[in-house]
């Protein structure tokens, strides 16, 4: 078993180990002078990977050096929208399923209306279920409790990062 101590260290090696990689592929992106889209994704995973481990200052100034190189390009209002506000937020971390995007492949059963916002440093607050069709109230407990311990991409809100942005999200049931 672990103590405290141990724990906090697997999961400081978990980050540092992870954050090198992903800085690794940013440095190749610049090295082989990648497209700046790809040299802003690279950036932005990085962002992810920091947020996601709670380095919330580290994270914060890496999304502002992606958003900024967006702009050096002249990088389409879409391109940026899709990256840092997209109308289903991004879960992290992102190259997992987005949990909340609805599954195209199987027919839904009902769903759940939730509106709630995200912060500077990707937490959700103020959760609320706006609406629901056949939907249980463990199915919406369910879905209050993916949200609240789940961490989300920040969004930029006139052209800076919002520190609370509201988002509005349809839940889809399945059997």
């Amino acid at each position: 078993p672990y103590n405290d101590g141990d724990r906090y260290l697997l999961l400081a090696w978990a980050h540092y180990r992870g954050k090198l990689s992903l800085e690794r592929l940013y440095a190749y992106d610049v090295v082989n002078s990648s497209a700046p889209l790809d040299q802003v994704d690279a950036l932005i995973q990085v962002a992810d990977w920091d947020l996601l481990y709670s380095q919330n200052y580290e994270a914060t100034q890496g999304y502002e050096r992606a958003y900024e190189q967006l702009r050096e390009v002249d990088a389409p209002a879409k391109s940026i929208e899709r990256i840092f506000a997209p109308s289903m937020p991004v879960v992290l971390p992102s190259f997992e399923p987005n949990p909340l995007a609805p599954d195209e492949t199987r027919p839904s059963t009902g769903y759940i209306d939730v509106a709630f916002e995200i912060t500077r440093y990707g937490t959700a607050r103020h959760i609320d279920i706006v609406g629901s069709t056949n939907a249980t109230h463990d199915d919406e407990d369910r879905l209050v409790t993916l949200i609240a311990t789940s961490r989300f991409r920040p969004r930029v809100k006139n052209g800076a990062f919002a520190n609370r942005s509201p988002v509005a999200v349809r839940y889809y049931l399945y059997e």
